[in-house]
């Protein structure tokens, strides 16, 4: 049997570091203060940012098939290291230096094939995104 390290932790099994890691996310959401984020919490900073949070359905099953898309906007908040990059669907896009360990706000156009990013409410810049 192998044993996985995870938070100077010895776990046994994939549900043990699963179990593990939700803590792990759980307490540094809550409790961990960035001085980029104006000493709030990455809770407290969403909250304040107005950011809903919504969990999907436990039994949520990723369909196979290609999803139909609606006119629309899609929107994502992804939290930016210091590699620069904007995360999504498989996808990476380099932001630059000022968006750095900040969350920043990515605005899909559907119609447009654009995604569009912010930092709090100020446009940052733009990208072509294509949906298929």
């Amino acid at each position: 049997m192998q044993t996985a390290i995870l938070n100077s932790g010895h776990y046994t099994s994939l549900d043990d570091v699963q179990k593990a890691s939700n803590a792990f996310t759980e307490t540094h959401n809550n409790t961990h203060h960035y001085s980029t984020q104006n000493g709030m919490t990455p809770i407290q900073r969403m909250k304040y940012l107005h950011y809903p949070i919504s969990l999907l359905d436990k039994n949520f099953v990723m369909p196979k098939e290609r999803l139909p898309l609606n006119s629309g906007e899609i929107h994502v908040i992804r939290f930016i290291r210091s590699n620069l990059k904007f995360n999504i669907f498989g996808l990476s896009f380099t932001l630059p230096k000022e968006t750095q360990y900040d969350y920043i706000k990515g605005v899909i156009i559907t119609d447009e094939h654009r995604l569009m990013i912010f930092k709090d409410q100020e446009y940052i810049t733009e990208f072509q995104f294509l949906l298929y």
